[in-house]
C-alpha cells in the first residue's frame, strides 16, 4: 500500500497574495512610523496612534475588499472626546445598502494632541461603536470626520491628517486651535507620508 501525496500547482491564491502584501504593508508602515516618532513626545505618538489607524482602516478595506473609514469625532459638546477619539468602520460586504461597521472599539490621541480638521474635510453622522451596521445618520448618531479607502485600499484624492497642540481654555473651535505642528498625508495609493508641521495646512 503505497502513500499518495498532493502537490500544489501553480502559485499563490488571490486572498494569500492580498494577506501577505497587507501584511508587508503593516510592517513597512509600522518601521517607518517607529524610526518617526523617537522621543516619545506627545506630538509624535499622536502622529503615530493616527497614522497606525489609517493603515488599520487601509488593510481592512483591501482584506474585505470594501470600503474602510478612519473617523474622528467632531462633537464641540464632548471636549474629552472632540478632535482626539478615532475608530475605523468598514461597509458591511453582505448588503447591498450601505452600513458601516465597526472594526474596533475606538481609541483616543494622546493628552494635549488634537486632529485639526481642514476645509473639504468629508462628515458623516454615525453611531460608533455598533458591531452590527448602521446606515449613516441612524440611531444615537454623532458628527465624524472621515478618511475613505475603497476596496483596493485607495483614496479619492490625497488627504491632508495636520495635528495640533490643545491650547490652554480651549473652547472646542476647531478654528481657535493654532497652526499645525505634525501630522501626515495619505496619497491616493493609501500610502502615509509624514510631513513637518509647516508642510501641512
Amino acid at each position: 500500500m503505497g502513500l499518495t501525496c498532493r502537490v500544489r500547482r501553480g502559485g499563490f491564491s488571490i486572498l494569500e497574495l492580498v494577506i501577505v502584501l497587507s501584511l508587508i504593508a503593516l510592517l513597512g508602515a509600522g518601521l517607518g512610523i517607529a524610526l518617526r516618532s523617537g522621543g516619545g513626545a506627545p506630538m509624535r505618538a499622536g502622529e503615530t496612534t493616527l497614522a497606525r489607524m489609517a493603515q488599520s482602516a487601509r488593510a481592512q478595506a483591501v482584506l474585505l475588499q470594501t470600503p474602510a473609514r478612519l473617523i474622528i469625532l467632531d462633537d464641540p459638546g464632548d471636549l474629552s472626546g472632540h478632535l482626539r477619539w478615532c475608530g475605523i468602520v468598514f461597509a458591511d460586504p453582505d448588503t447591498d445598502e450601505v452600513s458601516w461597521i465597526a472594526a474596533n472599539q475606538g481609541q483616543s490621541l494622546p493628552g494635549g494632541v488634537l486632529f485639526r480638521p481642514v476645509d473639504g474635510t468629508a462628515r458623516m453622522e454615525l453611531d460608533f461603536p455598533r458591531a452590527a451596521g448602521v446606515a449613516e445618520g441612524e440611531g444615537a448618531a454623532r458628527s465624524w470626520y472621515f478618511i475613505e479607502f475603497d476596496g483596493r485600499g485607495r483614496v479619492e484624492r490625497a488627504v491632508s491628517v495636520p495635528l495640533a497642540r490643545e491650547p490652554d481654555n480651549w473652547d472646542g473651535r476647531a478654528e481657535s486651535l493654532p497652526e499645525a505642528a505634525g501630522g501626515f498625508f495619505v496619497q491616493r495609493s493609501g500610502a502615509v507620508i509624514f510631513a513637518a508641521g509647516e508642510d501641512l495646512p
